[in-house]
């Protein structure tokens, strides 16, 4: 008969670490009655809307308490390819979001951009077929002003890159301010802080769980932004599609985040001006609510800076606009803004379709 341990316990902390079925069964029949709670829909229908084996499916969805990695090559449109995402989903259900983004710096570029995404038009008064008026400016700048927070820690007047400074900022602004989303773009401009001796693989592994246990604590949606290792090109001039494991600092970001996404050029090594994305769902852990491993090819329209269908749809129009479509065409009465109850009398004009990246 085994012997009965002498060592003394601390009792309440075993018994609070410790879950059991009787003590979740109330929260488990709540959530059996309720339905679990899915992924909600990123209003891109190449993501949304999805065939895999005769079914239909998503790629990949908006989930509170998920921690996402997005991951590509340098210049290729990660930083891109999310505001554009998060844009969307502010115009159409309102979320906020807050971003440590110092590449994007200054602050007035970042929401200037945002801008461009919403009019379609340029907002540079030097760019040659300028014809953004100001109403129209003001307008898109009244639709997103509460949507989007530029965070930018700053000590004695010097920024202050500490990742536990950002999510100070993160923090508050999610609890006082509604902040749904929170962004870190992109990983290498975090001011890091190994332990002497630290290998890089403990470092990173410690990075994550930390990560995780904030976006579980304030069940936001986290964002990381990470590049690839550059790999050789392959005979045909191109880089191979980006892999979850071969995002810079090792396999252990991919092993620890709930969801990896990829954004690919595949041809830009041989034809620049390409403008075919590829969006790739690596990594799905809660796929019945997430979304399913799945890659989908869209394009960026550079003139209206947003990404569209390979067959012209415009994720903000609501409409297909096809390439080969003469300049000039009028479309009108957005259906992304007549979804969005808050947003519902804008109306834009767009004049040009698909130029080059």
């Amino acid at each position: 008969m085994k012997q009965k341990s002498e060592k003394l316990f601390d009792l309440n902390f075993c018994e609070g670490s410790i879950k059991t079925f009787a003590g979740q069964k109330d929260s488990m029949l709540q959530m059996f009655r309720n339905g679990k709670e899915p992924g909600s829909k990123t209003y891109v229908r190449d993501i949304d809307e999805i065939s895999s084996n005769g079914f239909k499916n998503k790629m990949w969805s908006w989930r509170s308490g998920e921690f996402n990695i997005w991951t590509g090559y340098n210049n290729e449109g990660k930083s891109q390819f999310l505001i554009f995402l998060c844009v969307l989903k502010a115009i159409n259900e309102g979320w906020k979001f807050a971003f440590f983004s110092p590449e994007n710096y200054p602050p007035d570029e970042f929401f200037d951009d945002i801008i461009h995404t919403i009019t379609g038009k340029s907002t540079d008064k030097n760019y040659k077929n300028f014809d953004l008026t100001e109403a129209e400016y003001l307008k898109a700048f009244d639709m997103v002003k509460d949507n989007f927070f530029f965070v930018y820690p700053e000590k004695d007047g010097q920024p202050d890159f500490r990742i536990e400074q950002i999510e100070s900022v993160f923090e508050y602004l999610v609890w006082e301010k509604g902040v749904k989303a929170v962004i870190v773009d992109p990983y290498i401009k975090i001011r890091h802080e190994m332990g002497p001796g630290e290998p890089e693989h403990l470092y990173a592994s410690r990075f994550m769980m930390d990560r995780i246990n904030f976006t579980r604590k304030n069940n936001v949606s986290y964002h990381l932004v990470m590049h690839q290792t550059t790999p050789r090109k392959e005979q045909n001039g191109n880089y191979p599609a980006p892999s979850l494991y071969q995002i810079k600092g090792g396999g252990t970001f991919a092993d620890s985040t709930d969801n990896s996404i990829s954004v690919w050029r595949p041809n830009r090594g041989t034809d620049p001006n390409d403008t075919t994305v590829i969006i790739k769902s690596d990594k799905i852990k809660k796929q019945k609510l997430v979304g399913i491993p799945f890659e989908s090819q869209i394009d960026f329209n550079r003139k209206r800076n947003r990404y569209i269908g390979k067959d012209g749809f415009d994720y903000f129009e609501g409409v297909a606009v096809p390439k080969n479509e003469p300049s000039g065409i009028q479309i009108q009465n957005n259906n992304v803004f007549k979804q969005s109850t808050a947003f519902s009398d804008f109306e834009l004009t767009k004049t040009e379709t698909n130029p080059p990246f």
